[in-house]
């Protein structure tokens, strides 16, 4: 297997387990335990600054590859391409939503990108206007649940594809225009504006709960 694609897999399974961070902040928000919104945000925050400005890029430069060696290979089952390009758009987009959230209770949210949708609406949660608590966990749960759709679609019908189709010489074209970035939260050099949730994640792979899931009343 291509060293880049077994990268592209492990951040799979690296995004998989901040859904189970974000999922734990949830059960605890639905059933009025007290929530570490900070996990919850810095979920949200991370998969601004890495998986749409290093991870989705990576794949479009295997999948356009993929298409100029077989136009056919996908057989429609996939337009990554255009996915990855709405999803930027949209993300732009509802930038303005989020400031709109610090200021100000936001209007019903219109149909988006889950992730700017989710992040409009935890800031206005934590800035602690009145957004109705159904909209919060809605929107949580659809981020939670399409994420996971999106990241299987593309084990199934991406990667298989791509490792089918490209060869040695590709993969080597590809890792050389590749930008050397290093994940802000997995990598050995991890950021420190995301300690706090590698720590959180750290802990449930060790089988120790950490502070994070204190049972208590959130009011």
């Amino acid at each position: 297997m291509a060293k880049v694609l077994g990268t592209l897999r492990q951040e799979h399974r690296d995004m998989e387990k901040l859904l189970l961070a974000l999922e734990r902040q949830l059960q605890a928000f639905e059933v009025g335990l007290m929530v570490d919104y900070a996990i919850v945000e810095d979920v949200v925050d991370y998969s601004f600054a890495y998986p749409d400005l290093c991870h989705h890029p990576v794949e479009d430069l295997i999948y356009e590859k993929v298409k100029q060696r077989s136009p056919g290979a996908f057989g429609g089952r996939i337009d990554l391409a255009a996915e990855h390009k709405r999803l930027a758009t949209l993300t732009e987009r509802f930038s303005s939503l989020v400031k709109a959230a610090l200021r100000e209770t936001p209007a019903r949210p219109r149909p988006a990108t889950l992730t700017a949708k989710f992040s409009s609406l935890l800031k206005g949660v934590l800035q602690e206007s009145p957004v109705p608590r159904n909209w919060f966990k809605k929107a949580a749960r659809d981020y939670v649940d399409f994420t996971r759709h999106h990241m299987d679609r593309e084990e199934r019908y991406f990667f298989p594809v791509a490792e089918n189709v490209l060869q040695a010489p590709d993969w080597a074209e590809i890792e050389a225009r590749i930008a050397d970035t290093e994940d802000p939260l997995f990598s050995s050099s991890a950021q420190n504006r995301f300690r706090r949730l590698r720590d959180e994640v750290l802990a449930w792979d060790d089988g120790r709960p950490a502070a994070a899931a204190t049972r208590t009343k959130s009011g």
